[in-house]
């Protein structure tokens, strides 16, 4: 529908640039005449810095979230990539390097037996020059590679979610059907018409 149909596209388009080019600032909480101050003021320039080019792609703040709400809307999943260093166990980032957009509709989160999430799975053609780790299938087929992401790793956005699945409800979804719905209730009333024998005059 995105594709083949302008009036969705441009719909969706047009909340995308306003979303992705929306003004934003990051400022210090503390009073200026108070001590932490000047190193809240540091702390601020450098995530400014960071979230101006936020990726060595030398994407924009701006190109990075049409990619994303793009997906966000399209599939109702959004996926952010938190590049950096982390702990030996990938459980809790303590630098963040980069944020790196990814198709949002390629991942599916998984979940324990009490419905907490555990991780994110990539499925992918091809992986190339990754910064997260790769796992081969028991096939051995390198064209079907699988990457796996700790909760740490990814920001997951979601529009819709709900408690029967981790996935959430694309709007595309919501779109088709709403349009089915009234298809099939002006059907509804057209054929009740035809069963009362309603004179042709009325129904035109």
């Amino acid at each position: 529908l995105y594709v083949k149909t302008p009036d969705i596209r441009s719909a969706i388009d047009a909340i995308v640039r306003r979303v992705a080019t929306w003004d934003w600032n990051i400022e210090p909480s503390a009073d200026p005449s108070s001590p932490e101050y000047a190193e809240q003021a540091s702390v601020a320039e450098k995530l400014r810095h960071l979230l101006d080019i936020p990726n060595d792609n030398r994407q924009t703040w701006q190109e990075m979230m049409t990619q994303m709400v793009t997906d966000l809307l399209l599939y109702d999943s959004g996926v952010l990539e938190l590049v950096g260093s982390y702990d030996a166990l990938l459980t809790e980032p303590y630098e963040i390097k980069e944020l790196v957009p990814w198709m949002g509709s390629e991942f599916s989160p998984f979940i324990d037996e009490e419905g907490y999430t555990v991780g994110c799975r990539k499925d992918t053609e091809q992986i190339i020059g990754t910064s997260f780790p790769v796992f081969g299938p028991e096939s051995g087929d390198e064209e079907s590679a699988v990457a796996e992401f700790t909760p740490y790793q990814l920001t997951v956005f979601k529009l819709f979610p709900n408690s029967r699945s981790p996935i959430g409800i694309p709007l595309m979804e919501t779109v088709i059907n709403e349009a089915i719905t009234l298809l099939l209730s002006s059907e509804m009333a057209m054929m009740t018409m035809d069963a009362d024998e309603i004179p042709p005059g009325l129904l035109v």
